[in-house]
């Protein structure tokens, strides 16, 4: 209906859209309402605040200098406006935003040196600070990095948020945020102002910057940097022996051992151990793998992890080699045995060579012997054959 369109507040604009303006120059003031306002409405116009003639939606022709607001039926009146009307022989034209204070980084923004009809201006030059003109005013602030939560531990949610705040005249401005680690943009540019880790580990810290811009990125802005330092939850666990070393048939302990932060204190914890890479104890809120009795095969490489009930944070200790005596006496008894077997052999082959020389000696001899017995017969049967006495030969 034509009474709700007209509830809307009513804008003004300029024709020619510049200010200010020399006496005498004509110029066309329109009140504008929303689209679905438009039909037979009654505008009211006012100057410094008090009603002047007029009920049409627009005032033309030479206006005076002053405030000018406008309504159109029961709405809202609308922001004033300014006209300034110079006297002067050269003016600094600028749009009608500057003057409203609408002009917001981004922006396009048209000056004009003005001269007054039959005034000479050759090659105007432009000063920022002689003539009153309003700076940019800035569309949104610096932006700034926020934490939640406060003390940053491994497994917690954590939410980094890039706050700015945007002009009250441009609050409906979209505006498109990435988050940055290191330099490394760890989230891109999109409507949403936070970035979330559900799970925040060690490798999370660092030094965060977020960036914020229009969405056609004419106006960007980066934060200061923020360091953000995850802490642990809890410590690397370590494997620890009750007693060492465990003779066989012995009871072993072996305890996985850490310390939670003191900010969390209360924890639960679960542990699992490991021995060969194999598990041997699942994940339980026991810290200890107890064997009533130890052999030879419990021996072995030892590790334990530790985690979160959701799993959320997780680590395994080093490596514990755990070496029964029984298998330490079993390897020197091995090693005795295998060198004590090697000298017998030694001593037997020895033997074995002593007895073939000396064998080989003793035959030697006797076939010596044997044949010089054998010459001594001879030389007697010979003798006796021939009935020579002995002495002859001799």
């Amino acid at each position: 209906m034509d009474t709700a369109g007209a509830a809307v507040r009513p804008v003004i604009s300029f024709s020619p859209n510049w200010n200010p303006i020399f006496s005498g120059e004509s110029v066309t003031l329109t009140c504008n309402v929303t689209p679905t306002a438009q039909g037979n409405l009654r505008y009211s116009w006012y100057r410094e605040g008090h009603q002047i003639p007029g009920d049409q939606q627009s005032l033309a022709g030479v206006i005076h200098s002053g405030d000018y607001e406008c309504e159109a039926d029961d709405s809202e009146r609308s922001e004033y406006v300014g006209l300034e009307v110079s006297a002067d022989m050269l003016i600094l034209q600028v749009p009608l935003a500057v003057h409203k204070g609408d002009l917001y980084e981004g922006d396009s923004l048209s000056l004009r040196c003005h001269s007054w009809p039959g005034y000479r201006a050759k090659d105007p030059v432009f000063y920022k600070d002689y003539k009153i003109i309003e700076s940019p005013v800035k569309l949104f602030s610096l932006p700034q990095i926020e934490v939640r939560p406060d003390q940053d531990i491994e497994g917690d949610h954590m939410t980094i948020t890039c706050d700015t705040k945007l002009s009250p005249r441009r609050a409906n401005t979209e505006l498109r945020f990435a988050f940055y680690r290191n330099g490394h943009n760890v989230q891109g540019f999109s409507l949403s102002n936070q970035y979330g880790v559900p799970s925040a580990q060690l490798e999370d810290s660092g030094n965060y910057t977020c960036d914020v811009q229009t969405l056609t990125g004419s106006v960007r802005k980066r934060s200061n940097v923020t360091h953000i330092q995850i802490q642990e939850l809890f410590s690397w666990p370590q494997i620890k022996q009750s007693e060492y070393p465990v003779n066989r048939g012995e009871n072993m302990t072996i305890t996985c051992d850490t310390d939670l932060s003191p900010h969390r204190e209360t924890t639960e914890l679960q542990f699992a151990f490991y021995r060969n890479g194999h598990n041997v104890q699942g994940f339980s809120s026991s810290n200890q793998y107890g064997v009533p009795s130890a052999q030879l095969e419990d021996s072995g490489n030892y590790t334990c992890e530790v985690q979160t009930p959701t799993g959320s944070v997780r680590k395994r200790s080093n490596m514990f080699t755990i070496q029964k005596e029984g298998s330490l006496q079993n390897t020197v008894r091995l090693a005795l045995s295998a060198v004590i077997f090697i000298i017998i052999l030694l001593i037997v082959f020895y033997h074995i060579k002593t007895m073939e020389v000396t064998y080989s000696q003793e035959t030697k001899k006797n076939e010596r012997e044997i044949r010089n017995e054998g010459e001594c017969t001879m030389k007697m049967l010979l003798i006796k054959s021939l009935k020579i006495e002995p002495g002859i030969f001799l």
